[in-house]
């Protein structure tokens, strides 16, 4: 595919699907990134993933501060006619959504229209659904709202977690869109609107929504929080009056079994902490 597009983009999720368009040969003419932050402890100043990959590959980058402007983009895209947003950490602005004139194509891990908003990975996982799916879409200027370019579902296994569906769901969008850009620019597949009465939102999590009672809390539902809260806000309960952070449970046919911990001011390390069913 010839036709110049701009990738919007950051994370993880986005940084697996840009890596699937790359390899089939879709090479955007720009990325559009979020700005370097500090991590962890150290507060180490660390590029957003999707930024190595620009660097890697040699691919024009801009990162604006904050939600990026119809004057940034467009000095900057060129002859781009469409745009591609994954895991972009901003709302883009209509004015900016304009510059380009075949529109934006947003890549979003649920079925839509269920599950629009920030964590839709997240909420399947704790709503313990059996399927979700990735949709394409051409976005306008409210969240997760434009009509359907294509969307595909997929099972969720019972062992899947937030890391584990992720990456799944970011290889599916990249493969829709590897196979549907082409045939949406030469207008062979035609946008559908969303049921909008059916709509469904998800929420951002706090620290507090990953605590649990180890002896109060339900296992499954103890369960479906580290399986998808563990990545983030994280997953922890006090034992003896310390914190430990629960990082990682197996799901067997009579318990659930507690694998990974960080005790409070200790390393990372093997545990077996069995909730029985």
């Amino acid at each position: 595919m010839n036709t110049p597009f701009v990738f919007f983009g950051s994370y993880k999720f986005a940084y697996t699907v840009l890596s699937d368009l790359i390899s089939a040969g879709m090479i955007p003419s720009l990325i559009v990134c979020n700005v370097d932050k500090p991590i962890g402890r150290k507060q180490v100043l660390t590029p957003p993933p999707v930024k190595e990959l620009a660097l890697q590959h040699n691919i024009p980058f801009i990162q604006p501060i904050g939600k990026p402007s119809a004057s940034d983009v467009s000095m900057a895209s060129g002859n781009a006619s469409f745009a591609i947003v994954a895991a972009y950490a901003h709302l883009i602005p209509q004015e900016s959504l304009s510059v380009f004139s075949r529109g934006v194509i947003g890549v979003h891990p649920s079925l839509l229209p269920l599950y629009r908003g920030a964590s839709p990975i997240q909420t399947v996982l704790l709503h313990n659904d059996a399927v979700t799916g990735v949709s394409l879409y051409k976005m306008d200027n409210q969240m997760d709202h434009g009509p359907i370019v294509v969307q595909k579902a997929i099972s969720i296994d019972t062992q899947d977690t937030y890391a584990s569906l992720e990456e799944k769901l970011a290889h599916l969008g990249g493969s829709l869109l590897i196979e549907a850009i082409p045939r949406w620019l030469e207008g062979s597949i035609q946008p559908q609107e969303q049921n909008h009465s059916q709509a469904t939102y998800t929420q951002k999590f706090i620290t507090e929504d990953g605590r649990v009672d180890l002896h109060d809390d339900l296992p499954e539902s103890i369960a479906r929080k580290i399986r998808a809260l563990a990545h983030d806000p994280g997953v922890f309960t006090f034992i003896d009056g310390k914190r430990i952070k629960l990082l990682q449970i197996q799901n067997t046919s009579e318990a659930y079994i507690i694998t990974r911990i960080i005790p409070e001011g200790r390393k990372e390390q093997d545990a077996h902490i069995v909730l029985k069913k």
